[in-house]
């Protein structure tokens, strides 16, 4: 049997058995698989990259809550914009149930705003002026 058709039958069984990462690297230790080549000559250097800067700024929105419980709302960074944070803050006592980067649509994963739900600790009929915020990275086209 040649060495080609030992391996494969060998990978094959250990792979079956589900030992593959550990049995792999006994075999080519003791020589049983095709070891590494001698590497070649280091290539030129790539190009330099963006200094990692984030530009970011805040998008706020103001809401009343009047005479309810409590609600839940997302402030939406620009298009094209990922959200970094985000949370809301007011002079009423309310407890925060919800606060977290809210996705994008139609099964987007890319942050693009912040979602905060609060709800009132007390039940009065006093309104509650809360502020939402996202603070959020501008990506190209840059705002003015």
């Amino acid at each position: 049997m040649k060495l080609a058709d030992r391996n494969t039958v060998m990978l094959s069984a250990l792979t079956y058995a589900g030992l593959t990462s550990a049995l792999f690297v006994a075999l080519s230790v003791m020589g049983f698989l095709p070891q590494d080549g001698v590497d070649g000559r280091p290539g030129r250097d790539g190009v330099d990259g963006s200094n990692g800067e984030l530009k970011i700024y805040v998008v706020e929105e103001d809401i009343t809550l009047s005479y309810s419980n409590g609600f839940l709302d997302v402030v939406y960074c620009d298009a094209g914009d990922l959200a970094v944070s985000g949370g809301y803050w007011s002079l009423t006592n309310l407890r925060m149930h919800i606060s977290g980067p809210a996705v994008g649509f139609n099964g987007g994963t890319d942050p693009i705003g912040w979602r905060v739900g609060v709800r009132r600790t007390e039940i009065n009929q006093i309104s509650s002026d809360v502020r939402i915020y996202a603070v959020c990275n501008d990506l190209e086209p840059l705002r003015p």
